[in-house]
This record gives structure tokens, C-alpha cells and sequence, in this order.
């Protein structure tokens, strides 16, 4: 995991707690959260564009998360996502038999709603690769080559208009979108231009559905074309604070091993008080004391209950 401001600074309980959620299923795993400074401990700084004291922090935790898998594998995930269930019971690189580069979720309606997702563009929020896999060293590669020079995405007129991306069919995907989503326009950059990656893409990526993991967003209404607007991300919250719903986040459990929470609902979740967030009857107290298996109590939120590594 990665938070650039590291110390643990800014997170608030609804943070820890999608943290302690991934600890408290996963006892077998080393659950680390890295910073800024203390990311180069375990990549280069030639792992990340060149200019990277100067990009949106988005920007550089995309850069970390590919050097990180592309130099010793494993897991990363968010830190405003909330697992559900434990990665031994479904993760497909847990067993040692497979010969998998990646595995990752889509969500099939991705983009625009005229066009169909089936893999091409995958989600960033958790990814898992093995050691050294290929697919997840040319990724890397080709997004260090978007960005080489580059301190904003729009300079140039855009990743649109960079002879990268010349001959790339992006259709599936909003104008506005690429911009901020160089991640995955480099992945599709990759599987059209090269080969190699598109076979190991085809026979070699265990690709799981977003429909219940992020797709619930889409399920509560009021998404038009920003998932992150304030007034969307406030309805949702309410949702979750003040709805007796548990059937419907007993649903969503049963159909996805975690749940991904945009920032502005992650946002706005950290600033809620503690009993907010743990009212009884409510669904994300639901979601809560199914994810997390307090011991005394939400206090026990400390540092101490996984590695950060300063």
C-alpha cells in the first residue's frame, strides 16, 4: 500500500480500518504501507519518471505500484479499499501451479457507456503479479515512456495527441478520461503494440469482474459522467452512514472479496467521527464488523497492527 504523505498523516478511521480489514483476513501476509521516502528502499529512482518530485501525487503512486510489482511481485491494493475476504481463498496467484504475469479486476462498463470493457482496460486498485513477471515489467516500461519529460499528462496537447498513442484505439474510453488515467491508456498501449503482451494478456492474466467491487458505485445512482462529483459522493456516503441495508451489503460481499471506495467517498468517510462511521444497524457498520475482527474494539486501530515502513 501507498500513502504518499507517510506517517500515517491525514488518515483518518475509515482509512485504518480498510487497512486493519486487509490484516485481519490475510494473517499469512506482510502488510506493508509505504511512503514517499520510504518507497526507495525498496525500488530506484530510476523506477519512477524522471520528474517525479513534481507530479499529482495519482501520478507517482501509479509509478510506485508498477515498480513495486515489476521488482518483487505480490500485492497492491488501495488504501481505501476494504477486503472482504481472504486473498488464499480466490487469489489465483496464491497457488504456486499457475502461470499467471497478472491478475487484476475490469469493470465492463469502463468509460463509455456505448462500449464495452472486456479486459483491455483493467483496474489499478489492487493488481497482483509474481516476481519479475514480463506483462508487469513492459507495463511499467511503457508508462515510463509516457512520462518521460513529462510533469503533467496535458502538456503537448495531451496523451491523445503524443505519437505514442498514435495508432491506439482509446474509443472504449472518455476524452476526458485518458488524461488522468495514463495507467491504463499504457496498458492498452502495451497489448496493441506489442505482441509478446498481448498473448500473455490473452493466456496469462487472471482478470476478475468490478461488477459488485467498484461497480456499486454505479448501482446507487446519481453517476453521470464524474464519479468523484461532491454531491454523488455525498449521497453514496449517506447511503452507507444511514441506511439499514444489510441485505444489499451482504450481497455485495458475496460477490466480490473487497470493495473499492473512490477517494471523495474515502474523503469524506476520514472526516466522520468514529461512532458516525460504527452506529449499529447501519451499512457500513455492517461492512465493518464483517471486514474487521476487532479485538477490544475500534481503538485498536494502531500502527502496530501492520508494518509502515517511514
Amino acid at each position: 500500500m501507498f500513502w504518499a504523505q507517510g506517517d500515517g498523516k491525514g488518515l483518518g478511521f475509515f482509512r485504518r480500518a480498510c487497512i486493519q480489514s486487509w490484516v485481519c483476513n490475510n494473517p499469512a501476509w506482510r502488510v506493508v504501507l509505504l511512503s514517499v521516502s520510504s518507497c526507495f528502499s525498496f525500488i530506484a529512482t530510476s523506477d519512477v519518471p524522471e520528474k517525479w518530485q513534481y507530479l499529482r501525487w495519482d501520478v507517482l503512486s501509479d509509478a510506485v505500484r508498477l515498480a513495486l510489482l515489476a521488482r518483487h511481485g505480490g500485492v497492491y491494493v488501495d488504501i481505501s479499499v476494504v477486503c472482504t475476504k481472504p486473498l488464499d481463498d480466490w487469489l489465483n496467484l496464491s497457488s504456486s501451479a499457475t502461470d499467471i504475469d497478472l491478475e487484476a479486476f475490469y469493470y465492463p462498463k469502463f468509460g463509455r457507456s456505448d462500449h464495452t470493457n472486456r479486459g483491455e482496460f483493467v483496474e489499478n486498485w489492487f493488481l497482483a503479479s509474481p516476481k519479475c513477471s514480463e506483462l508487469m515489467q513492459r507495463w511499467h516500461a511503457a508508462f515510463l515512456q509516457f512520462w518521460k519529460g513529462r510533469t503533467d499528462a496535458t502538456q503537448d496537447g495531451g496523451l491523445l495527441a503524443s505519437g505514442m498513442f498514435k495508432d491506439i484505439d482509446l474509443q472504449a474510453m472518455r476524452e476526458d478520461q485518458t488524461n488522468y488515467l495514463t495507467m491504463h491508456c499504457c496498458f492498452k498501449w502495451l497489448i496493441d503494440s506489442d505482441p509478446f503482451a498481448r498473448q500473455r494478456w490473452q493466456t496469462a492474466t487472471a482478470l476478475h469482474s468490478g461488477d459488485a467491487a467498484i461497480g456499486w458505485i454505479r448501482e446507487l445512482g446519481g453517476v453521470e459522467q464524474n464519479w468523484n462529483e461532491t454531491n454523488v459522493a455525498c449521497f453514496h456516503v449517506a447511503r452507507w452512514l444511514y441506511k439499514n441495508d444489510t441485505a444489499w451489503v451482504s450481497e455485495l460481499i458475496q460477490r466480490a472479496p473487497m470493495l473499492k471506495f473512490v477517494g471523495a467517498h474515502a474523503s469524506i468517510f476520514d472526516k466522520q467521527p468514529e461512532q458516525n462511521l460504527m452506529q449499529q444497524g447501519t451499512c457500513m457498520c455492517f461492512l465493518m464488523n464483517h471486514s474487521v475482527a476487532w479485538s477490544t474494539g475500534p481503538e485498536v486501530l494502531e500502527f502496530d497492527t501492520f508494518e509502515v515502513v517511514n
